[in-house]
């Protein structure tokens, strides 16, 4: 709201604009006009004959130009009688500031003269010597002669008395105003009109969220598309914008004598960067199709290879060093190399390629992924450990430490895994490689997976009776098999009790939280039934009785404990 508010005093704002430059461009171009008008050759001078042959000073020396209102008289480029040409320019100033307005219609004569042993020609106003030219200020390199300087600055001259006439004639300066008034007007008309055009443009396209007061949501297609086109309309509008003021600046200076050639000057610039683009652009023709045919070479490299491949994980293809479960890797590290390659070939021939600004963003990107790549590189090469060392897969159950799951998919920088409990859960390799893993499903290919749990039960109850119950809930859970069939073993005979651990195998290790489950409920179950207890005796005195277990039947019901201070 605030830019649109803005935009209603653009006019305003322009014609301010408008007024600062007509005020501000003639006086800044008047900064290095003498106080006295310029002089001017008048129709005739004579002509002067040098000798054609001549060899100017040894010693290298930068030119100067003489520059009046804005406009170059003369370039000096010989040391004469001591003074270099930037101090030459200096003199010239000084004795054409010396000037006063009646100079200005006198005659400008050309006057031969030998100035420390050489010939040179001396431009005068009626006998007060301007400046001197020596055939050491021909510009050798274009072929001219001394005649030809004299000609072409008796030329400028004459253009610098009209300039100073037209300086000076207030028609001329209020019918620069009137046209730069115009001009501005135009200018602020062209910016209105396309500010609101494209407001126009934006409803009429639906760029604008009509539908949001409805709660109604775009697509996301239409939402991209409006996107571009908003950015499209934006840039198109303020480039427009930016060449009606270009434009706009080089009327308003060419309206005015005394600034003319800085409007000269814009006019030339925008002409020889137009030129100079356009001539960038067809010489870059070549390189550029030099480049599409790189990258639709490298194209099809990464196509081939990505079938080969493919082939190789389908199990249609058998290559040396080439396994299914590592070939997804191996094609994503091939088709980064291929298309490292490819640019790399491509890159010198990219238009720019040799400039400082390719160079700094190489340099920056290059900075950029040495400071931030030190983590990502240890998670790739983790990854590549993982992965060529074939201890996961897809479809694995796995435990990492205190995670278990199963393998959802094998990522270049972290493993995804869901949990017994639904969740998805990303482990980065770096975390995989640096503890044990256990693979459930690869532990025993191709063959059942082992299930353990524990009880402790206490020496008053028959190990007999104790295996017998344990191996009946195991054979009553769905889902366990019954062959291999169950088996307990005795780990341990601690002080209290004895450590029972149940072995069994089921073909669903993806399940191992429900069937553990399972096997703990019908564990209850059964010791209930038959009067075993489960829990273990903690004593703290010496019983009455010796705590000796029974000699009976293991599906019998177990007789009750023995007398004694315990705690369960």
């Amino acid at each position: 709201m605030k830019f649109l508010s803005l935009s209603r005093h653009w006019p305003v704002m322009w014609a301010a604009l408008a007024w600062a430059a007509l005020a501000i461009a003639p006086a800044w171009a008047q900064r290095a006009v003498p106080p006295g008008p310029p002089v001017a050759a008048s129709a005739s001078s004579a002509a002067v004959t040098l000798p054609a042959h001549y060899a100017p000073p040894s010693a290298a020396v930068a030119p100067a130009t003489l520059r009046v209102w804005q406009r170059d008289v003369v370039t000096f480029r010989a040391v004469l009688a001591g003074m270099d040409p930037a101090q030459r320019v200096e003199r010239a100033r000084e004795r054409l500031r010396r000037l006063g307005p009646a100079d200005v219609d006198r005659p400008l004569l050309t006057v031969p003269v030998v100035i420390d042993g050489r010939p040179a020609v001396q431009i005068t106003l009626q006998g007060d010597v301007l400046f001197t030219l020596t055939q050491g200020d021909v510009d050798a390199a274009s072929g001219q002669s001394l005649s030809d300087l004299l000609t072409e600055t008796l030329a400028r001259l004459g253009e610098l008395r009209r300039t100073w006439h037209e300086a000076h004639d207030a028609g001329l300066w209020l019918r620069g105003g009137f046209w730069s008034l115009l001009a501005t007007a135009l200018l602020a008309g062209v910016l209105w009109g396309g500010f609101h055009l494209q407001r126009r443009l934006r409803l009429a396209l639906g760029l604008r969220s009509v539908a949001r007061s409805a709660g109604v949501q775009p697509s996301i297609a239409r939402a991209v598309i409006e996107r571009i086109g908003g950015v499209l309309m934006g840039l198109a509008y303020w480039s427009t914008c930016g060449i009606a003021a270009y434009v706009w600046l080089a009327f308003v200076l060419g309206s005015f004598p005394v600034t003319q050639p800085l409007a000269q000057a814009l006019g030339q610039w925008l002409l020889l960067r137009g030129q100079g683009w356009l001539s960038a652009a067809l010489l870059s023709i070549p390189d550029l199709l030099t480049v599409i045919v790189v990258l639709v070479l490298t194209r099809a490299a990464v196509d081939a290879a990505g079938y080969v491949f493919r082939r190789v994980q389908e199990g249609h293809w058998r290559i040396p060093l080439l396994h299914a479960d590592t070939v997804s890797a191996t094609r994503r590290i091939a088709t980064v190399l291929i298309w490292g390659l490819g640019i790399s070939i491509a890159y010198p021939y990219l238009p720019g390629a040799d400039s400082e600004a390719f160079k700094g963003l190489s340099v920056l990107f290059g900075l950029m992924l040495t400071l931030g790549s030190a983590g990502l590189v240890t998670q790739a090469m983790s990854g590549l450990v993982v992965i060529y060392s074939r201890a996961l897969r897809r479809g694995d159950f796995v435990e990492a430490g205190a995670v278990s799951g199963t393998v959802l998919e094998l990522g270049p920088l972290a493993c995804k895994l869901r949990t017994p409990h639904g969740q998805e859960l990303t482990v980065p390799h770096a975390v995989l490689i640096g503890q044990p893993v256990l693979n459930h499903t690869r532990m025993a290919e191709g063959a059942a997976h082992l299930l353990t749990t524990t009880l402790t039960i206490g020496y008053d109850a028959p190990w007999q009776q104790v295996h017998g119950l344990m191996e009946q809930a195991a054979r009553e859970v769905p889902g366990l098999l019954s062959l291999p069939a169950p088996r307990v073993y005795q780990r341990a005979l601690s002080d209290f009790y004895v450590e029972y651990e149940l072995q069994c195998y089921t073909l669903e290790p993806q399940e191992r939280l429900r069937l553990l489950s399972h096997l703990h409920e019908r564990l209850q179950d059964v010791f209930n039934a038959a009067g075993v207890q489960i829990m273990s005796p903690h004593f703290v005195t010496q019983p009455a009785q010796a705590v000796l277990a029974r000699r009976v039947d293991a599906a019998a019901p177990h007789p009750a404990h023995s007398a004694g201070t315990w705690i369960p």
